[in-house]
């Protein structure tokens, strides 16, 4: 090899070599300040608005919060329904969200020797309704086994009645609902919805049948107003999509109630209003579950450094790693700005909602909320913590809004129905009609006037929700006048 190349290459090797050591030293270095981070950055101290989220205590007196009630809704009828629900809530809270069976178990416990029995295996009476398939048909196909089951729960249709007159509801726990379910109390509230249709076919039973489905509404819809936790809200808002339609269907079935019990009427289809469906206030509630969930992680990890097989070595490094991965507060604050971010964003209206959709746009959350490894945020700071925020933010909040969204469409709907009857609307002009109602009863997505099929001469919207679309809770289809 000739003398100059290889002068050439022993320079090319010593410039790699050099090269490698201060690569070998970047990483190092690297190292240590991701390390020295992770090991001498502090916690954060919680938000202030964080900390007074989580020490919220109940604010509405035992005696007059619907909540305890509803819990206790089917206990035996000699006990006494809210003493039974703050019971039931105690035991709850202090199991805790994850204790399954053994819970069901202390909860059945308290509802005394002759609780409310379900239908089952049977299920509802009425699965689902459309605008083909109406619920009034199911319950008269089941009138007698409705009779009779009325006369057995009459204790308890008594005590569901007697809520309506707790106007407030405030949730003192976020953990309960995956114990203590809402199929007993949903199979009463259809109980009543089925009396109403039954006697609805009767004339002089019309007025007071009416006059429950409002208070009917009114109850289910304080609920969803008032919610603290997204699931009770979400089923809640359910039911209250089962009682528009069963409206619906009834001035479908008979139209003549518009006009010879207009005031009643008038009062049932009352449109909702947009800060009836937010989801502003139950993001708070996701808040507090999602915290609540990071304090049981806090001691889930300090379990795992002592657990009996562990060595001392194995212990100190469990500990260790999980002290400098994983700040419990600066997770909790990530969540609270996080959920607050989340409820901003949903409490616009329909159609802003829409517009920032269509542009990509979501909820303002931090930037080291995203998961992210390429991020210098993600590593230097709290990645455990980050990790599990991410997982929690995978809940799809805006299937929820579009429920919600959708339901306050449905009942302009049903409001515009109403209008038609008793305006004697044609088929011929119903078309001009619906096109000049107005910005109250226009599509809430687009602000633009709801949609009539002259063909099958129905009201219809253009639904967001994929479980509206199953239900048919988007179309009403009208009697021809």
């Amino acid at each position: 090899m000739p003398e100059g190349m290889q002068i050439t290459m022993k320079k090319w090797g010593n410039w790699l070599l050099r090269a490698a050591k201060w690569l070998a030293v970047g990483f190092a270095a690297l190292a240590v300040l991701v390390v020295s981070c992770w090991y001498f950055l502090p916690d954060e101290t919680l938000l202030p608005a964080a900390q007074a989220a989580l020490d919220k205590k109940p604010q509405i007196p035992s005696a007059q919060n619907a909540f305890y009630p509803l819990l206790g809704l089917t206990a035996s009828p000699e006990l006494d329904a809210t003493a039974v629900g703050i019971q039931i809530a105690k035991v709850l809270e202090a199991a805790g969200p994850d204790s399954g069976t053994a819970a069901r178990k202390s909860v059945d416990a308290l509802l005394g020797s002759a609780p409310f029995q379900r239908r089952s295996p049977q299920g509802p009476y009425c699965r689902n309704a459309n605008e083909t398939a109406s619920c009034l048909d199911a319950f008269v196909a089941h009138h007698v086994a409705i009779e009779a089951q009325w006369k057995s729960a009459a204790p308890f249709i008594q005590r569901y009645r007697a809520l309506r007159a707790l106007p407030d509801f405030e949730e003192t726990s976020w953990d309960l609902w995956g114990t203590h379910g809402f199929g007993e109390w949903f199979e009463i509230a259809e109980l009543v919805d089925a009396k109403i249709a039954l006697d609805m076919a009767t004339p002089a039973l019309r007025a007071a049948a009416l006059g429950e489905l409002h208070q009917e509404i009114l109850l289910t819809l304080g609920i969803v107003r008032q919610s603290d936790s997204l699931i009770t809200q979400q089923v809640f808002a359910a039911q209250l999509r089962k009682k528009l339609r069963l409206a619906a269907d009834l001035l479908s079935r008979y139209p003549d109630i518009a006009l010879t019990h207009a005031d009643a009427v008038a009062q049932i289809t009352q449109p909702l209003k947009p800060h009836d469906v937010q989801l502003k206030r139950v993001m708070l509630g996701e808040f507090r579950t999602a915290a609540a969930a990071e304090n049981r992680n806090r001691l889930k990890f300090a379990e795992m450094a002592v657990q009996p097989e562990a060595t001392a070595a194995a212990a100190w490094w469990r500990s260790t790693m999980w002290r400098v991965l994983y700040k419990p507060n600066a997770t909790i604050n990530m969540l609270y700005r996080a959920r607050q971010s989340d409820g901003d964003f949903y409490s616009q209206s329909a159609v802003a909602i829409q517009s920032a959709l269509g542009q990509r746009a979501r909820p303002r959350h931090d930037p080291e909320y995203a998961f992210n490894l390429l991020d210098p945020r993600w590593i230097l700071y709290n990645p455990m913590g980050k990790i599990m925020a991410s997982m929690a933010n995978g809940l799809q909040f805006q299937e929820y809004g579009d429920r919600l969204n959708d339901l306050l469409a449905f009942s302009r709907l049903l409001e515009l129905e109403r209008q038609m009857l008793v305006g004697r609307i044609s088929p011929d002009h119903a078309l001009a009609f619906v096109a000049n109602a107005g910005p109250a009863l226009a599509n809430p997505y687009t602000e633009q006037p709801m949609q009539y099929d002259p063909t099958h001469h129905t009201l219809t919207f253009s639904a967001k929700s994929q479980r509206t679309l199953d239900t048919g809770t988007n179309i009403i289809r009208l009697t021809r006048m």
